[in-house]
């Protein structure tokens, strides 16, 4: 695999239907802890389109968590950690998310790039750290070394949330980065609809969204 940043990206984004916020926050919710569920959900998204829907066929993902490199505990940053996530997705999806949130908080720190990244990025202003703000650059290009990158993106104010995919466009060309994610958009419309239902890859569109 070329270092990272010398090869050229590919980047779609897809706006997600209008209720999603709302059901991103019911999941929060419903797990009653501190455990990140938005990201959870991305990553289950992710994994079933991964797996093809194939439930025994075991997922090899990559997430950024937002906690605190250990060896970092007494400076300023970084503020995100890439563990190595490996799963299967059988079950339901209140299974899947229960076993990615408990794996997420335990996952040992990835040390060769998988295929896939997984991230979140949350809406509002970033923690201010001993009296330092941290303020938001949007990177003009993604400097990655993952063949994918997948981002759920939470917009300020009634922006709404999008999911965003970066592929390398050595490995995919621009019809089917926007094919990939309609298919993680249908995957994660389908786990907020019915979390309690089977978890599955519909390969088809979700609901339309207002916005694109």
């Amino acid at each position: 695999m070329p270092p990272p940043g010398t090869h050229r990206r590919i980047v779609v984004e897809r706006s997600l239907v209008d209720d999603v916020p709302a059901q991103l926050a019911a999941l929060q919710a419903a797990a009653g802890d501190g455990r990140p569920a938005a990201l959870a959900a991305a990553v289950v998204a992710a994994a079933v389109v991964e797996s093809g829907g194939r439930g025994d066929a075991e997922v090899r993902l990559d997430v950024q968590v937002p906690r605190r490199d250990p060896g970092f505990a007494d400076s300023v940053g970084p503020f995100g950690t890439v563990v190595a996530l490996r799963s299967t997705v059988a079950g339901t999806g209140t299974e899947l998310l229960d076993r990615v949130r408990d794996a997420l908080g335990s996952a040992g720190r990835a040390t060769r790039p998988a295929r896939t990244l997984v991230r979140h990025e949350p809406a509002g202003d970033p923690p201010a750290f001993d009296g330092l703000t941290a303020e938001r650059v949007d990177p003009a290009e993604p400097v990655i070394a993952h063949e994918r990158v997948v981002t759920l993106v939470e917009h300020p104010g009634a922006g709404g949330v999008s999911l965003r995919l970066a592929v390398d466009a050595a490995a995919c060309d621009a019809a089917g980065a926007a094919a990939l994610v309609r298919r993680l958009a249908g995957a994660l419309d389908a786990l907020l609809r019915d979390p309690a239902a089977p978890v599955s890859d519909p390969g088809t569109a979700p609901r339309a969204a207002g916005r694109r």
